[in-house]
């Protein structure tokens, strides 16, 4: 049996269930009644709205290469600047085995290239492994 539902002046419908007031959703809800629209075959019950429908993103090596030396220099290794050598070694034991030395010295070769805010010293002498000759050091210095 289906209630009569009526909308009362407070945007809560009064009806009459066995003597209990419903609601329009809460009585399309229960018995099934999708109630009555100017485009036949859509429902009046509510959708939600924004965040659950996003673009999925697929990220690439040089995004996680990028964010891993990133990481490094701005956190551990922060007011030190380090050449790509030693980047490649430390950005491979951050990553998973699944990327190769051959891919993230790709990337490295690109992140020297654009570095951003990270800061590159053109000749410089690497703080991990102090080689004698000057080499292209990336770095975040210390404010």
């Amino acid at each position: 049996m289906r209630a009569r539902v009526t909308p009362g002046a407070t945007g809560i419908a009064s009806g009459t269930t066995g003597g209990r007031a419903e609601s329009d959703v809460g009585s399309a809800l229960r018995h099934g009644d999708a109630g009555r629209s100017e485009n036949p075959g859509f429902s009046h019950t509510p959708r939600l709205q924004g965040s659950m429908h996003t673009e999925a993103r697929s990220y690439t090596v040089g995004d996680f290469v990028r964010r891993v030396v990133a990481g490094l220099l701005q956190g551990k290794y922060r007011g030190k600047f380090l050449c790509s050598r030693c980047l490649i070694t430390l950005t491979k034991d951050s990553l998973d085995k699944s990327y190769t030395l051959a891919d993230i010295g790709l990337v490295m070769s690109d992140v020297f290239k654009a570095p951003g805010e990270i800061t590159l010293l053109p000749a410089s002498t690497c703080a991990l492994c102090a080689r004698k000759k000057p080499t292209p050091c990336l770095g975040v210095p210390l404010p």
